[in-house]
């Protein structure tokens, strides 16, 4: 009897171990402390779908060796999570605060292989090990009214492991590339800005200042409404900081003045098209170089009046 008791003692005492490392596994997959979702990582969710269990998300992520030049720091090798982050539940994410801890719902991954990011991207390292597809139940989400931010954690576990706050969004069902929130309507009807709006997609928005950016096809649109602050000289610049994994396609003056980033910036006024109340101007997406990330907004006085960080929506299909 004592050897069946203290059989019995152990039994339990193991699975008491086991239950609890799950429960704090499973705790460390889904919390997060967010950060700014700054110039250290190059990602995509190209498709949202449904089959009849599960949510499912496809798409890339991988943290970049280099930017504008100069080596990142990590810990290569390690898996990603994503959590989406319920919205509704009326607590936002404070992006200046690196020390709370969220919360969410975390997504099983499978990872691919993309030779064809990587060809996109080509430079001295490799990355086509970024694909990945995600997926969640379907009894854990509400695809009817929910309203979730996709997180990325580009270490998977650790409740005190940072993410990054990205700007893609579940909003209904649909995936959005900006806070739905802050989205500009854009009336273009009888236009031919009509076909910008609704066959592109709105990739910045800044509804207190007027201004959204549209992609269409491989160019960006910026369109500024009635409201928008124009200088009275006919100066107003907008903008325009790409960054790239390619920095010897640069052009030379750049490379040669240590300025491993391009600039095409414009004066809004010189080069735009006016569509009924609506100011726009149009510029191409680089093709001579991979994009990883634009910055764009305007500069008066040495300070930026505003800014908004733009990850370019690819096709490699096409």
């Amino acid at each position: 009897m004592r050897i069946s008791l203290a059989t019995g003692i152990i039994i339990a005492l193991i699975v008491t171990f086991v239950l609890l490392n799950t429960q704090i596994s499973d705790k460390n997959l889904k919390t997060f402390r967010a950060v700014t979702d700054k110039n250290l990582y190059a990602y995509q969710i190209e498709e949202l779908d449904t089959d009849s269990e599960n949510l499912i998300l496809k798409g890339w992520f991988f943290e970049l060796m280099k930017a504008r030049n100069e080596e990142n720091e990590m810990d290569k090798g390690k898996k990603i999570g994503i959590v989406l982050y319920n919205l509704g539940s009326g607590k936002e994410i404070d992006k200046e605060d690196s020390e709370t801890v969220y919360s969410g719902l975390f997504m099983n991954l499978q990872y691919t292989t993309r030779n064809d990011v990587n060809e996109y991207f080509k430079c001295e390292y490799d990355y086509s090990k970024c694909g990945f597809i995600a997926t969640i139940s379907l009894n854990s989400v509400d695809l009817q009214n929910g309203f979730y931010q996709i997180i990325f954690k580009p270490e998977k576990e650790g409740a005190t492991g940072l993410a990054i706050d990205s700007t893609l969004y579940i909003d209904k069902g649909k995936l959005s590339y900006i806070d739905p929130r802050k989205a500009i309507e854009i009336d273009a009807t009888g236009t031919e800005l009509e076909e910008v709006v609704k066959k592109g997609i709105c990739v910045a928005s800044n509804s207190e200042k007027h201004i959204c950016v549209y992609q269409y096809g491989w160019t960006l649109y910026w369109i500024a409404d009635e409201g928008y602050n124009f200088e009275e000289d006919g100066s107003t610049v907008i903008q325009y900081q790409i960054d790239t994994t390619q920095f010897d396609r640069l052009p030379e003056n750049r490379r040669n003045n240590g300025y491993y980033w391009a600039d095409n910036w414009a004066t809004f006024e010189r080069h735009e098209k006016t569509y009924g109340k609506y100011r726009v101007l149009s510029m191409d997406i680089p093709l001579d170089y991979s994009v990883t990330r634009i910055t764009t907004g305007y500069i008066a006085e040495g300070r930026w009046i505003w800014k908004s960080y733009i990850r370019p929506i690819y096709n490699f299909n096409k």
